[in-house]
């Protein structure tokens, strides 16, 4: 697995448990992501597929189980060209507050967010 796609998986799985999953579970955040759904195997060999039966989505003969997953989440295309990158940012059951330069309105001697 390629670096950037380890950090979009970590971002999935922050984004898709509201901020509880930031550690890895036999170094993989995916499988740490389907433990937190209370998901204890995966389905034919693969923690995606377990996360979207948990979820209800269906995949049909050729879908892309990511592209089925990130649409789950409401996303419509892919972004920078990938839809694991669509549901790294999109996988949410709730608010995520993202704290961007020159946007927030925080004071940072006030600030609770945790940092990365």
């Amino acid at each position: 697995m390629s670096i950037i796609n380890l950090n979009l998986r970590q971002t999935w799985s922050y984004n898709g448990s509201n901020g509880a999953v930031t550690e890895p579970s036999n170094e993989s955040f995916t499988q740490a992501l389907a433990e937190y759904y209370g998901i204890t195997a995966p389905v034919n060999g693969s923690w995606d597929y377990a996360i979207a039966q948990h979820l209800g989505i269906t995949i049909g003969p050729n879908q892309n189980i990511i592209q089925k997953l990130a649409e789950h989440y409401g996303a419509t295309e892919p972004i920078n060209g990938s839809w694991l990158w669509s549901l790294a940012v999109n996988a949410s059951d709730g608010p995520i507050s993202t704290l961007i330069w020159n946007l927030a309105t925080a004071q940072w001697q006030a600030e609770t967010q945790t940092w990365n």
